[in-house]
């Protein structure tokens, strides 16, 4: 990449990738928080599981934001905690069977970390990475020439 790259065609060729990663690990982890109060902590008192619940949402949601903030900022390793994020709700989700969740709610508790996988290794992810990880080179080769 030589001198400044442009953002548009940077923007239309990534952003569906990346947004859908943000957007798997959203409706992902909720899926996943959800069907675990349901099915694990059933026992549990309703007014309890459901704060208990939303701090962890909020939890997840954070962890999303900031490991997708850093994908951003060119910090390639961030990417794994996303893939960490998606093996936990995979883990979690795919024991409930015993208790038989509903078939559309475990379905879609399996869905979405699975394209959230799916799309962190495809081409264009990959591809996306690896330009911010050079922008962020070369902003710090800027800095440094400063």
């Amino acid at each position: 990449m030589s001198g400044v790259p442009s953002l548009k065609p940077f923007l239309l060729e990534h952003f569906p990738a990346f947004i859908g990663v943000i957007l798997a690990g959203c409706l992902g982890g909720s899926a996943a928080i959800s069907l675990a109060a349901s099915t694990y902590f059933s026992d549990v008192p309703m007014a309890t599981n459901a704060t208990v619940s939303w701090f962890v949402v909020i939890a997840a949601a954070l962890f999303v934001a900031n490991s997708n903030f850093l994908v951003v900022r060119g910090r390639a390793w961030a990417v794994w905690a996303m893939v960490a994020f998606f093996t936990v709700c995979l883990l979690v989700v795919l024991p409930t069977l015993l208790y038989r969740p509903h078939w559309f709610i475990y379905g879609e508790s399996l869905f979405w970390p699975l394209l959230g996988l799916l799309l962190i290794n495809s081409k264009g992810y990959r591809s996306m990475v690896k330009k911010l990880v050079e922008v962020r080179r070369l902003r710090e080769a800027a800095k440094a020439g400063l």
